[in-house]
């Protein structure tokens, strides 16, 4: 299974969210360190478009309590992302990765 592929099932079975495996595009990768657990793991991201938002549900609300749809387009959203409830590594990757998302956001409409 691709990393697309993977990505695709995921949003599935978490979010029922139907996604476009062909369109997945690389943005970054980050490491994750929690030193008191032992524990290193190197996560890939990416943008995949998707059918509808308006499908979204949490199925797996035990793994995260809560989500936030953000707009990558947004004036200051890099300051939005980094007062997020998620770990240092990956709102500092998410910030830094906004051109990237943006760009890979603008070439699902071809002008």
């Amino acid at each position: 299974m691709t990393l697309a592929e993977q990505a695709s099932v995921e949003l599935m079975e978490e979010f029922s969210l139907t996604a476009d495996p062909a369109g997945w595009k690389f943005v970054t990768t980050y490491e994750n360190i929690l030193p008191q657990d032992n524990f290193h793991w190197v996560i890939s991201m990416g943008t995949i478009p998707v059918r509808s938002l308006g499908e979204i549900v949490n199925k797996e609300p035990d793994k995260h309590s809560e989500f936030k749809l953000i707009d990558p387009f947004e004036p200051g959203v890099e300051n939005s992302i980094m007062g997020m409830c998620m770990g240092l590594p990956m709102r500092e990757a998410l910030a830094q990765s906004l051109p990237r998302i943006r760009a890979n956001i603008l070439s699902l409409f071809p002008q």
